[in-house]
């Protein structure tokens, strides 16, 4: 019987592979926004801590525990990386509260606005969003983030 939710997770890291595959021969760049004493918006810098062990990963990764991309200086990385970067895939990870009340990993092939900023431009190319349902239990949620970030983590390890 196959578990839905490593079903979902496995579908949306199918499609950062084609995406990937699609822009080989382009610098990626992972923007890696939250806090992680927040339970809610941790999920951003704990994959950029393990990413950041992954032995086959040849990426750049910006955020994480020691320098976390928050509202406050957001803008500045912003201007730092597409400075730096220029012609990157940006691949922007953050989170974001669910609007149909479930927890899920989504990854889009379209910018985002970070940090939950409505009026601010969007940045980045590629989306890869965790989904909290703010009204459930947190251990539900951080089991699942744990499974994704797991999951991320042999997905990078198994790309040649």
């Amino acid at each position: 019987m196959i578990n839905i939710v490593d079903f979902e997770i496995d579908k949306q890291l199918n499609y950062l592979k084609s995406i990937l595959m699609a822009n080989k021969y382009k610098e990626v760049v992972f923007f890696c926004v939250g806090n992680y004493k927040i339970w809610y918006d941790s999920f951003a810098p704990e994959l950029a801590e393990n990413l950041r062990n992954c032995r086959n990963f040849n990426y750049f990764i910006y955020g994480g525990k020691t320098y976390s991309i928050l509202p406050d200086n957001l803008i500045e990385y912003m201007d730092f990386i597409e400075k730096k970067h220029p012609g990157a895939l940006i691949i922007v990870v953050d989170n974001c509260l669910s609007v149909d009340g479930r927890n899920q990993f989504v990854v889009n092939n379209t910018s985002c606005t970070p940090a939950g900023f409505l009026n601010f431009k969007k940045f980045g190319d590629v989306s890869m969003l965790m989904k909290c349902n703010y009204s459930h239990n947190c251990h539900e949620y951080l089991k699942l983030q744990n499974k994704v970030i797991i999951k991320i983590i042999r997905f990078f390890d198994n790309i040649a």
